[in-house]
């Protein structure tokens, strides 16, 4: 199931549809951080820090975070998660990632 994660998330940024359009500088950085904000709380990562910015698509944005996992026997564990944000419905999902 995370290679199929990982992949679905190759295959948007080799084939998006295209850059998302902001308004102003303003406007991306407030975009920047509800993104980063909504992926950190998605990946359930204690300390997710965001791996560079966000590829923009259309109708979504993905990112790649760091973190530690925050529960359970592999607490601690260092672990990275792709994040995809629906700009329309305004929520993530992430899924673990291997080997980037």
């Amino acid at each position: 199931m995370r290679a199929l994660g990982a992949l679905v998330l190759a295959t948007l940024v080799a084939f998006g549809a295209g850059a998302a359009q902001a308004a102003s500088p303003d406007a991306w950085k407030a975009h920047a951080a509800e993104v980063a904000k909504a992926c950190a709380g998605a990946s359930r990562l204690a300390k997710a820090t965001p791996r560079g910015t966000a590829a923009e698509f259309e109708a979504h944005s993905a990112l790649v975070l760091d973190g530690r996992v925050a529960s359970g026997r592999r607490k601690g564990t260092p672990e990275r998660v792709a994040c995809l944000f629906d700009k329309r419905a305004r929520k993530a999902a992430t899924t673990p990632v291997e080997g980037w």
